[in-house]
């Protein structure tokens, strides 16, 4: 709907004076007719009176006299009036004593009729009354020749107000349109010698002699500002950054070529955006606070945005801002350059300093467990020496034997973790042997069940004593990982973390989603009723270094390491999660056949042949010199024992034929085991030594054969190890002797 400031001067002026001359007749000739009206109305009923007053007057002898037929006579002289249709003469008592004209008259509505009534007196008293029934006729004729005359009034007003308005039309707006068309052509052409005709010297024409005025002064203007306009264009086209012109309110006023090439828009259609179209950051509150609350004339700031390219794309960019004030008016100074590349190289380094830090903490850790296996290692060695010792003084079966089993066990355990601390850091090589995964997964929930808070359940349906081709450390290691991954998704609002494992059949085609050849595989799954995760983040779980926990809380390498393991043993492993729904993990293992081997079965001891030779002892570890001296002793060996290999080589280089073997620690103060070795062997050629090591990174198998180290054992020691080694290395000696 087209609103009333949006019409134009004329069409104003025409709709005003006609609207207003219509108001005022219309009002003027309403007053006019019910003044009029009423006017005629009283006179009309005043004439009747009048008459009533006449024909009360002649009936008075009449009706004194009572000769009706005289007042009917009276009455009868009414027919000169035909708006009058009934008359009637009653007598002081009501009685009726004469009428005229119709007798039904009594039956109309008193809206339509008049009725006049005048008493008939004769000496100041009443003698009876006369009645008048006028139908109004006359009142209606009057009131529809009113209407027509002001009906015509009304018309001829019209017209003339129209007219009016037609000739005022003329005398102003036309020449203001004049103008405005003559605006617009200079706009369009930009032709600022074109000037208007000045047609008379009221306000109009002081209008058209100041536009004239501005024209010339514009002219000026535009030569001057042609002239800095190409100056400032050549150096802006030149810039390397995208340059912006804009006014307070946002609308590009003028840009540079780097700025269309930047943004992939023509000039054109730059000028016809405003800054909201380019910048995402416009409507930002707290880009406002940075920006337009600090922006102040002479002090350009600086700071970065987003902008966005014709085809849609965004990318960061710097600006620099500065307000530039042009003939008193402010415009906004922009110049933009893309930093995609800038920004790229430094969340490289960021990376790349965050991997090496991760490196670097990776290294540490594989140092710690080095001296943590070290330490230990020998604490275990002593721990499951003395206690094969002990079950060979108890009584088989009986309650301390079944204890000390016990604790052999558990001794076998702990150099289980020993192992997985160091395949952990990376510093122990993985051997896949025939493994019972439940085995490892029922130990594994075990250990988790005592550090999972009590409000995450716990269900677990280990439906399979499958086997699999695996090192049970890195199948430790992976089901720690997901169970660790699902509870710390519960950690704050619990829930349900359920672990099932069975086996399946996959035929041909595989697995949904999955890649997998057909035969028959373990299918471990653990899920959990958490937070879950949408389709991004599920996209990279499995990258290292990637991790939705907190600063601190996570190195985003488990899930990494967990594929890594999967793929290292042929297998596959799926997830499923949607916000809010959990998550669940299936790996699925390849079975194989063979014997189960988890390292926990009940302690055998079997005694291993002995012998009478010399044997020397070294270890800084008094605990393990002493269990061994009693290990060998017991055996029927003779042993001397050193507690470093400095003092062992003094009392070796002096008597190089006393003893017929050595057994020595690698880690030792002065002289480490594997010095002692290339003494001894530098002496003595063919002369045996075990070397053993809780944990070294200086000495390994490789490395102790290439030494000359007979038998390389890895601490900690049982009885049947330690013995078994002794004798396999001095028969093979007496052999070559």
């Amino acid at each position: 709907m087209i609103k009333f400031q949006d019409l134009t001067i004329r069409k104003k002026l025409t709709l005003i004076l006609m609207g207003t001359s219509t108001f005022a007749v219309l009002l003027a000739c309403f007053a006019f007719y019910y003044l009029t009206i009423n006017y005629y109305q009283q006179f009309y009923r005043n004439e009747l009176t009048s008459l009533a007053k006449v024909v009360g007057f002649n009936s008075q002898a009449a009706l004194a006299f009572a000769i009706p037929e005289d007042a009917e006579k009276v009455l009868a002289s009414l027919g000169n009036h035909p708006s009058i249709i009934s008359a009637r003469i009653t007598d002081n008592t009501g009685e009726l004593f004469a009428r005229y004209g119709d007798s039904d008259s009594a039956s109309v509505s008193p809206e339509e009729v008049m009725v006049i009534y005048q008493d008939i007196m004769v000496d100041g008293s009443v003698i009876g009354q006369v009645s008048l029934t006028d139908d109004l006729r006359n009142i209606h004729a009057f009131k529809k020749m009113a209407m027509i005359t002001l009906f015509i009034i009304v018309v001829v007003v019209l017209a003339l107000s129209f007219l009016l308005a037609a000739k005022l039309r003329e005398l102003i707006s036309q020449p203001i349109a004049e103008l405005a068309a003559l605006s617009q052509q200079v706009s369009g052409s930009q032709d600022y010698t074109l000037r208007a005709a000045r047609r008379s010297a009221d306000e109009i024409g002081n209008l058209a002699e100041a536009f004239n005025g501005m024209l010339g002064k514009i002219e000026e203007r535009n030569k001057d500002l042609i002239k800095s306009e190409y100056r400032f264009r050549s150096l802006v086209n030149q810039a390397v950054d995208a340059f912006f012109l804009y006014d307070v309110d946002g609308c590009l006023v003028d840009v540079n070529e780097q700025a269309c090439d930047l943004l992939g828009y023509s000039r054109e259609e730059l000028l016809n955006l405003t800054v909201a179209d380019i910048d995402l950051e416009v409507d930002n509150q707290r880009y406002i606070e940075k920006f337009w609350d600090h922006l102040r004339p002479e002090t350009p700031i600086t700071l970065e945005g987003v902008h966005r390219r014709k085809d849609g794309e965004t990318f960061p960019v710097e600006l620099r801002v500065g307000v530039l004030e042009l003939d008193d008016q402010k415009f906004v100074m922009s110049l933009a350059r893309d930093i995609t590349d800038r920004l790229q190289a430094i969340e490289d380094k960021q990376q790349m300093e965050a991997q090496l830090q991760q490196a670097q903490k990776m290294e540490s850790i594989g140092t710690l467990a080095g001296g943590i296996a070290h330490d230990f290692n020998n604490i275990l060695t002593a721990v499951l020496g003395y206690t094969e010792l002990a079950l060979m003084k108890v009584e088989p079966g009986s309650g301390i034997a079944e204890d000390l089993k016990s604790v052999h066990a558990a001794g076998h355990r702990a150099r289980e973790l020993v192992a997985q601390i160091l395949t952990f850091s990376r510093r122990q090589a993985h051997e896949k042997q025939p493994l019972q995964i439940s085995l490892v997964v029922k130990e594994a929930m075990k250990l988790l069940r005592s550090s999972i808070p009590t409000t995450i359940e716990i269900r677990q349906d280990i439906a399979s004593e499958g086997m699999i081709l695996a090192d049970p450390i890195q199948i430790h290691q992976l089901v720690m990982n997901l169970c660790t991954n699902a509870y710390h998704a519960m950690l704050e609002t619990g829930g349900l973390m359920a672990v099932a494992l069975r086996e399946v059949t996959i035929d041909q085609g595989g697995v949904r989603g999955i890649d997998l050849p057909a035969g028959r595989y373990l299918k471990f799954e653990v899920s959990d009723t958490g937070c879950g995760m949408n389709e991004e983040t599920r996209a990279k779980i499995f990258e290292p270094y990637f991790t939705t926990k907190e600063k601190g809380k996570g190195t985003g390498l488990g899930l990494a390491v967990v594929h890594g393991i999967v793929k290292s043993h042929h297998g596959r492993i799926s997830v499923y999660s949607e916000p809010d729904q959990g998550t669940t993990f299936c790996v699925y293992l390849p079975m194989t056949s063979g014997e189960e081997d988890n390292g926990t079965s009940p302690v055998e001891i079997v005694e291993a042949r002995g012998g009478n030779e010399r044997v020397m002892v070294v270890d800084d570890e008094q605990s393990i010199r002493l269990l061994t001296e009693k290990l060998l002793v017991g055996a029927g060996y003779q042993v001397d024992l050193f507690n470093n290999g400095k003092e062992a080589w003094e009392a070796f280089s002096q008597e190089p034929e006393a003893w017929d073997l050595i057994i020595t620690d690698q880690t030792m103060p002065g002289l480490t085991g594997a010095g002692l070795t290339e003494k001894v062997i530098s002496q003595r050629p063919d002369f045996p030594v075990i070397l053993c090591t809780g944990y070294s990174e200086m000495i390994s198998a490789e490395i102790a054969q290439q030494i000359g180290v007979a038998s390389f054992l890895q601490k900690p020691l049982s009885k049947n190890e330690l013995l078994s080694n002794v004798r396999r290395v001095l028969d093979e000696r007496t052999r070559k002797g």
